[in-house]
């Protein structure tokens, strides 16, 4: 495609993100000059029947990558789920990149990663300096925690009569999976993002203690919040089913929020889509029944 009319593709196509960003895409870009990536192609038939591109590619597979993003002009590294192979892999996919002749990169990483102790962001922090380092344009969408993650917290929350971690008085800045699609998107048409980074958070920060209210509020059972030592959360978290290494992400994010390197509210969602991000009350009250455990 020309400068005009770049052809933009999207890693993970068949995960959850990947695949909102190509159909917000869908609603401004023609589906021809759009490429859906997947290590499972075949759960993308629906966007190919749209006319969208479909290819596979792999990370783990380096001999798919070449293929996939030939004549690929803005492609969109979608952070995998492979946590400890993913410096590897996204290496791999940037690599594929500069080959294929790409003109800019954009990637889904985590806002202060560079700061925030643990193996997630240490993943973040590699491939972000990888990418800075290859010479092609960049453009790197940090996502605060998800709505997703509120949910899952005070659900388990409301099922024990109380709260738990580690993060003191320190906030989250959640944002919609959604949003971040849609401030992706608008990423990969722009052509002002070019080295630049963008915190892409909700409009509003809470801690725990704040969480803990709006779960009571909206279940109408009191529920409060308990600040523990870091061992102790990780024998509760293990002793309740939560593996190891899981139970160890969650105290890291605990610590990055307490440290304040994820309470930052950013204004980059509306300078890129031009609307305002959801609201995580409004989330958690359309999932009432879940917060409950009703379904």
């Amino acid at each position: 495609m020309s400068q005009n009319q770049p052809t933009l593709l999207v890693t993970g196509a068949s995960g959850n993100l990947g695949r909102l960003v190509v159909e917000n895409l869908l609603q401004t870009v023609e589906a021809n000059r759009i490429i859906a990536t997947s290590r499972q192609p075949e759960k993308l038939k629906d966007l190919a029947a749209k006319g969208v591109q479909v290819r596979l590619a792999d990370f783990e597979r380096p001999e798919t990558l070449d293929a996939a993003f030939a004549g690929a002009d803005r492609i969109l590294i979608v952070s995998t789920d492979q946590v400890g192979a993913r410096v590897q892999g996204h290496q791999r996919a940037i690599k594929a990149a500069q080959q294929s002749g790409a003109q800019h990169i954009l990637y889904t990483s985590l806002p202060n990663a560079e700061r925030i102790a643990g193996i997630l962001a240490s993943e973040h922090a590699a491939t972000e300096k990888t990418i800075r380092e290859s010479g092609l344009n960049y453009t790197l969408l940090r996502h605060n925690l998800y709505f997703e993650v509120a949910l899952q917290t005070l659900t388990g929350g409301y099922e024990r009569g109380q709260m738990a971690g580690v993060a003191g008085k320190g906030q989250v800045a959640y944002v919609s999976r959604e949003d971040c699609a849609r401030a992706a998107a608008a990423a990969l048409i722009s052509a002002g993002s070019e080295n630049r980074e963008f915190d892409i958070t909700g409009s509003e920060a809470f801690n725990y203690d704040q969480l803990a209210k709006i779960l009571s509020e909206i279940t109408n059972r009191q529920i409060g919040y308990l600040n523990i030592e870091e061992d102790q959360f990780k024998s509760a978290l293990v002793s309740s089913g939560v593996p190891a290494d899981f139970a160890q992400i969650i105290i890291d994010f605990d610590v990055a929020a307490k440290d304040q390197h994820m309470g930052h509210i950013s204004t980059a969602f509306q300078d890129l889509t031009g609307t305002q991000p959801s609201k995580l009350t409004d989330y958690l009250l359309q999932n009432k029944s879940i917060l409950m455990g009703k379904k």
